[in-house]
């Protein structure tokens, strides 16, 4: 008897097929930002060991189609009439200080050839400013 149970058939195993509707949404689009009648959506790329930020995608309602296809970091700042952002540019491996407008979406390059993710916000003779190393850009 034992024999026959060790060296018989095996009865084949069933699977469960695969729901895809059933799966976490791993590259689901979450809003990052909203305001002023403006949504920016992100949705993760990827993480580099060592930084602090992941790294996103964005896209925004209005459309603003420059925002599409670039990787962003999970940072931003605003402003009475827009957001400031991060912007990775894979070509030059720098930093691109990026502003979209609110009133009328459109999308302008600040300052390019960033080496430095580390941008930070402050007061400058009561105007704000962006602080990126030792220069300041001050903000609309």
């Amino acid at each position: 008897m034992f024999f026959s149970k060790f060296f018989g058939k095996k009865k084949p195993q069933t699977t469960k097929p695969t729901v895809i509707a059933d799966l976490p949404a791993l590259n689901a689009w979450g809003t990052f930002f909203q305001g002023s009648g403006f949504i920016l959506h992100s949705r993760f790329a990827s993480t580099i060991p060592g930084e602090e930020s992941n790294y996103i995608y964005l896209k925004s309602y209005p459309e603003v189609f420059e925002l599409e296809r670039k990787l962003f970091a999970e940072w931003l700042t605003t402003s009475t009439t827009g957001v400031y952002l991060q912007q990775w540019d894979e070509n030059t491996s720098l930093w691109a200080l990026v502003f979209v407008s609110f009133t009328n979406p459109e999308f302008r390059v600040i300052k390019t050839n960033i080496n430095t993710p580390n941008f930070t916000t402050g007061y400058e003779n009561g105007k704000p400013v962006i602080i990126i190393g030792n220069e300041r850009v001050e903000m609309e």
